[in-house]
């Protein structure tokens, strides 16, 4: 019966304006005079209970809180509010739903107030309540009644990717960032750039394989998330309100509740034998047995965090089995494994004016070296002017960049011509690799006493400007003796206050609005 009451506050969090009817979609829903948010603690509907003599309610396990810093990382606080007819509504959250608590049998009205609020109400059996909070002092966190008092008001505040977001919270950091788990009943997309999501596809003694998830998160999804900062605010998540592609296999399991107040007791007892928590083990990601820290009260799971589901006797450390991991994805291009900690590249974006392929590239605590470009990396990109290929490369895949048609320089660094892939459709070989590119007007820039090399290689001697690529500009900008930032041609800042070029690798680079060439 809490439930129908629940029902009623969510219902209010669908309140986008004094209008009689409000629009379906997800809401944080605040209290007009504690300014206190609500939080769905407790989603077991025998819990909600209605007195019809008393006429009143126990809705305790809907609590409010104060903190913003704790409302934003919390999914108990998004509900999604429905609309079923004229002032009668629905809510969804924590995989549950106000009607589904009220035992099929109660939706909550809302009336809309002059100021923008809503009070929200409903009957049982004869017995008419308003949905208020129970303590109306300036308190940290508060719960649910019934009481007709000064807080029985509640402001609608639409879920944005603005100031009333939803962030995610780390709960490590490692090496190469930070992590946390989530477990919500919404769907989700990544919002802020930098973000990453995960599932554990394999879990065996004591290793985990970890398998991204691109695109939209479907609700009820267990995942780790790989977070751009320590600040949620730079975590952002948009929840939808379906998509997304379900995670075959999924390792990983999650709980909605880990409530212990009163009766409203919710909780999922962690068992050491059978479940492992995010943690990390040697500066990388891993999952281990729980602390008390990691626990609610030092003995449940969390609320809405996944935990790695195991068999018994499983290792205490499970960390990341690179060898399992068979491609990644970061900034804008794909990177597929191979042999000796060698990755091949694919572009997923479109490509405007000058791009460098990095020699290297890292991935959760491992460098790998960048040796292949792979078949249609960069087909029909014709917005691609200029490309830098380290001398690290030495296979380039049919296709690669084909359709280039405004490629007007290559900056080529290896000392040994890559060996270009054959065509398996056409006619012309290794010329397929540069297919409808103009070798009449693109030059291809090659490093000092290689023209020859170039010149009789198959596919390279295509070229009609074949040079040498000379270190221009460095001079004159290391001469005054002051250090210098140095960007990439993408304007990415990849080194601060430099005074030396030693360290940097060959390829093209912006220096005082300069560019140079370093060997």
């Amino acid at each position: 019966m809490k439930k129908l009451f629940t029902s009623i506050v969510l219902t209010t969090i669908a309140v986008a304006s004094a209008s009689a009817q409000i629009a379906n979609g997800f809401y944080y829903v605040k209290n007009r005079h504690t300014g206190r948010y609500m939080s769905i603690q407790d989603n077991d509907p025998n819990h909600y209970k209605v007195s019809t003599t008393a006429g009143d309610a126990n809705l305790a396990g809907i609590r409010t809180y104060s903190s913003w810093s704790d409302v934003c990382t919390m999914p108990s606080c998004v509900i999604y509010v429905k609309r079923v007819s004229g002032n009668q509504y629905d809510f969804e959250a924590q995989g549950s739903s106000l009607y589904k608590l009220s035992g099929n049998r109660f939706y909550a009205t809302l009336t809309p107030q002059s100021d923008g609020s809503y009070i929200a109400s409903g009957s049982y059996k004869g017995v008419n309540l308003k949905l208020s909070e129970w303590h109306v002092s300036e308190r940290a966190e508060s719960w649910l009644g019934t009481n007709d008092n000064s807080a029985k008001y509640w402001i609608p505040v639409p879920v944005n990717t603005g100031n009333n977001y939803l962030g995610i919270k780390p709960d490590v950091h490692t090496d190469d960032g930070y992590y946390g788990t989530i477990y919500a009943g919404f769907a989700f997309k990544l919002a802020s750039s930098g973000m990453k999501a995960y599932y554990i596809s394999e879990a065996s003694g004591s290793k985990i394989t970890l398998k991204e998830i691109s695109g939209t998160i479907p609700a009820a999804t267990p995942v780790i998330i790989k977070c751009a900062s320590n600040d949620p605010a730079k975590n952002k998540i948009e929840p939808v309100t379906s998509g997304g592609t379900a995670a075959t296999g999924n390792k990983l399991k999650g709980v909605y509740c880990a409530s212990t107040v009163r009766s409203f007791v919710t909780v999922t007892q962690y068992n050491p034998s059978t479940m492992r928590v995010i943690g990390k083990s040697g500066g990388k990601i891993a999952f281990v047995k729980a602390s008390e820290a990691d626990l609610k009260d030092g003995k449940y799971l969390k609320a809405n965090k996944a935990y790695l589901a195991v068999p018994s006797g499983s290792a205490d450390v499970m960390r990341v089995d690179q060898d399992a991991i068979t491609e990644f994805v970061k900034d804008n291009a794909t990177y597929s494994i191979s042999e000796n900690n060698t990755v091949s590249i694919n572009i997923n974006k479109v490509i405007s004016g000058t791009y460098e392929i990095s020699e290297t590239v890292s991935n959760n605590g491992t460098t790998y070296k960048v040796t292949s470009i792979v078949s249609s990396a960069f087909e029909n990109q014709t917005g691609l002017t200029e490309i830098t290929i380290p001398k690290s490369i030495s296979d380039i895949g049919e296709n690669a960049f084909a359709g280039c048609v405004n490629l007007k320089a290559i900056y080529n660094y290896a000392t040994t011509p890559a060996t270009l892939a054959t065509a398996k459709t056409r006619v012309g070989g290794a010329a397929s690799v540069f297919d409808r590119v103009d070798k009449e007007i693109c030059v291809l820039y090659v490093p000092k006493g290689c023209v020859e090399k170039y010149q009789t290689a198959e596919g390279w001697k295509d070229f009609k400007n074949i040079m040498v690529i000379e270190s221009t500009g460095i001079t004159e900008i290391m001469k005054d003796g002051k250090a210098f930032d140095v960007y990439d041609l993408q304007g990415r800042k990849i080194s601060s206050q430099v005074t030396s070029v030693e360290n940097l690798q060959s390829g093209i680079y912006i220096v005082r609005g300069k560019k140079i060439i370093i060997k």
